[in-house]
């Protein structure tokens, strides 16, 4: 049961992730998102007493104002669709950030962090059990939490039993990308 928390932490973070991109560019969401080290370092500092050196500390601070930096350059109350900027050549997506899309990376990066540093709290307390069966029970909670969205969604877009196709639409590319992942 344990297990079950950082899999749904999990189960939040990874449909947040989805959904922020709506709200900011491509590069800024991937900018923004490693201030998720940041909050597990924070996170970790509280919640598992680490100690972190004063070039630790630094790093974190310099990753901070960098990233802070970035995001006051691009941030604006953009319309729905982004606007493109053209030239004869070459079209560029013009590089955006809402303010809700501030406060969603903000807790993605806070739910990232929490769910980073509580699994290995679990994975430390249960030191005598194998890594490689936590990880199982983990994967397990994670699977089945991620399944029941996908599940209701197809039954809910089905007409009948016989519609329902979790897989239609795989192409040759995306079972390989399923099996190597």
């Amino acid at each position: 049961m344990l297990y079950s928390i950082p899999a749904f932490l999990y189960f939040l973070n990874n449909n947040l992730a989805v959904h922020i991109q709506i709200h900011m560019d491509p590069t800024s969401y991937q900018i923004l998102s490693n201030f998720k080290i940041f909050t597990t370092a924070i996170l970790y500092r509280l919640i598992m007493k680490k100690h972190l050196t004063k070039q630790q500390w630094f790093a974190l601070i310099l990753l901070f104002f960098g990233g802070l930096t970035y995001s006051l350059g691009t941030f604006k109350n953009s319309p729905l669709i982004p606007m493109t900027i053209t030239n004869s050549t070459v079209e560029i997506q013009e590089m955006y950030i809402r303010p809700l899309g501030i406060s969603m990376i903000a807790i993605y990066c806070t739910l990232s962090g929490f769910a980073g540093v509580y699994n290995e709290w679990i994975l430390k307390r249960n030191y005598s059990e194998s890594l490689h069966l936590q990880n199982i029970f983990l994967y397990s909670y994670g699977t089945f939490l991620n399944l029941i969205p996908a599940i209701s969604i197809v039954i809910a877009n089905s007409k009948t039993v016989k519609d329902v196709n979790l897989f239609q639409g795989f192409t040759v590319y995306t079972w390989l990308l399923v099996l190597t992942q």
